[in-house]
């Protein structure tokens, strides 16, 4: 590491310095909590030009720098004009006028002796409005593949002796020039890679968003709740048994549902969909089992139902508990004897189908209610998986939102964006009523009003937790989280006293079994 003392800077004119008497740089404890911010802010890498676009903006806001850019040095060779990559309040021109040579000057002797130079100097009083000033600026050499190919630059203007808590501490700058040089050797490593899945992710349509999953449907997670459960699920798609998915609107049933599916010996067979909220009740048999031409007024031909389709395959029904009662009798059984009719048909036919259902609902309470058969229930049940709300796995938020935002950032055209530390603890802080949809249609409503090469700006709702409870709808929350807010509401009365005279059961006037499936349902211990 190197000092150098020179002449004091001259900026063509005193609008060029930003002076505004800010404290200096904070000591080593501050600067490291603020430097671990930059490393988690740097990753994932999504192309050559946003690596270089990043380091420069990160560190820029890490030093409180006015300027900041990253020159490249191609082939690692020395030149006395190296080529601008990325920067911030610093142009082409700029770089070339006069009053720049001496900064240059520290940029390359940081090259050539291969070690981060920082300097200081007083600016001449009568260029900055009659005030002395202390002018701030460092170099740091950037190791690629064993060779210095790159510098990063910074330089400010309100503080004294900007940078010289590096000659305190030379572990900062042995660990910033190292983590610096791995992020852009990262970045290079892998543009290759994404570059070849660009033209394909540009062949699907722009509604489809594969990123969740990859490979034979690999949910993206990292919590170890998400991670007991995929393993249960991959066991039980070894089976032809009935699979049951529980969850919140929005957590990704259907993915769960799809990764069955593909880790079965049907996976070269269809896996059809089937919404039963989406359909009118008058044409819900016709949907599932077809029909024979003539059957009814509009019956023009002859039509395959979707039990039909899905022969070999997996038929997966969304929303169970909102099919008719008596469809729910005709689906029972299909299921038991894999055959049925078309409507207005009197040929028998045969579907060997794999059924997965998923509901949002308390199929065992409904069924208690009479609004779902109870004999349906226990055979949809044989095997069942409740997916956690996403405010319960909240590792899972980044990692999700990151590849949410490479694939919009790529979907409109708008590379170099990133999550500020800032936004993540937003985003990491908020309850998620609306779970992984919600956290989708958050990132694509930032990049689509962000601008290129900028922190992301992320906008959601009031965090219940801040929310005024003179009005406690104020945030909009869905059925399940009322009822859960409630339930919550009452153990709380009860001292988390479930059953038995003054518990929360008989407070709700519901059964034991009732209330505790209700809390499981809705993800609460």
């Amino acid at each position: 590491m190197i000092r150098l003392k020179r002449a004091s800077y001259r900026p063509d004119t005193a609008d060029e310095v930003q002076y505004n008497n800010r404290d200096p740089l904070p000591p080593e404890k501050e600067y490291r909590e603020k430097y671990i911010e930059l490393v988690e802010a740097l990753f994932p890498v999504v192309n050559k030009s946003d690596t270089f676009t990043r380091i420069v903006m990160i560190s820029n806001s890490l030093f409180e720098a006015e300027r900041g850019a990253l020159f490249w040095f191609k082939n690692g060779k020395f030149t006395q004009t190296p080529e601008l990559r990325a920067s911030v309040n610093l142009k082409k021109e700029d770089i070339s006028k006069d009053n720049f040579k001496s900064n240059l000057k520290l940029m390359l002797t940081a090259f050539k002796k291969q070690q981060l130079v920082f300097d200081t100097c007083k600016l001449s009083p009568e260029r900055i409005n009659g005030k002395d000033s202390e002018y701030s600026a460092v170099s740091i050499p950037l190791k690629i593949k064993g060779e210095i190919k790159a510098v990063l630059y910074h330089d400010r203007f309100h503080s004294q002796d900007g940078f010289s808590f590096f000659s305190r501490d030379n572990n900062l700058a042995d660990q910033l020039i190292r983590h610096l040089s791995s992020y852009v050797e990262y970045g290079l490593n892998s543009e290759q890679a994404i570059g070849k899945s660009t033209s394909a992710r540009k062949n699907k349509t722009k509604d489809e968003c594969p990123d969740i999953c990859s490979g034979n449907q690999s949910i993206l997670h990292q919590s170890k709740i998400m991670e007991n459960l995929i393993q249960e699920a991959d066991k039980a798609a070894q089976s032809d048994t009935s699979v049951l998915i529980v969850g919140e609107t929005g957590v990704g049933k259907e993915l769960l549902a799809r990764r069955i599916h593909s880790n079965s010996d049907r996976k070269k067979n269809p896996f059809v969909t089937i919404n039963a909220t989406t359909i009118p009740e008058g044409l819900f048999e016709s949907e599932l089992f077809g029909h024979e031409k003539g059957s009814f007024t509009s019956a023009e031909s002859r039509k395959k139902g979707l039990i039909e389709v899905a022969d070999g395959g997996t038929l997966f029904i969304d929303e169970v508990g909102e099919m008719p009662l008596h469809m729910q009798v005709k689906l029972l059984r299909a299921i038991q004897e894999k055959t049925f009719y078309r409507v207005g048909g009197t040929q028998m036919i045969h579907s060997d189908f794999r059924l997965v259902t998923a509901t949002n609902s308390d199929l065992l309470l409904e069924a208690c209610e009479g609004r779902f058969r109870e004999d349906l229930y226990y055979r949809l049940n044989l095997f069942s998986f409740t997916i956690p709300p996403l405010r319960d796995r909240r590792e899972d938020i980044l990692l999700i939102a990151e590849r949410y935002l490479d694939f919009y950032t790529r979907k409109y055209c708008k590379e170099g964006l990133f999550i500020s530390a800032r936004s993540k603890k937003m985003l990491q802080d908020y309850t998620w009523p609306g779970n992984v949809r919600e956290l989708k249609n958050v990132i694509e409503k930032s990049v689509i009003i962000a601008t290129s090469g900028q922190f992301l700006e992320i906008n959601i709702p009031e965090n219940k937790a801040n929310m005024d409870f003179r009005n406690p709808f104020a945030d909009s929350p869905t059925l399940d989280e009322i009822n859960r807010r409630y339930i919550d509401y009452i153990l709380n009365k009860t001292n988390g006293k479930i059953s038995g005279p003054g518990g929360a059961a008989e407070m709700l006037n519901i059964g034991r079994t009732t209330l505790t499936a209700r809390m499981k349902r809705l993800g609460m211990r």
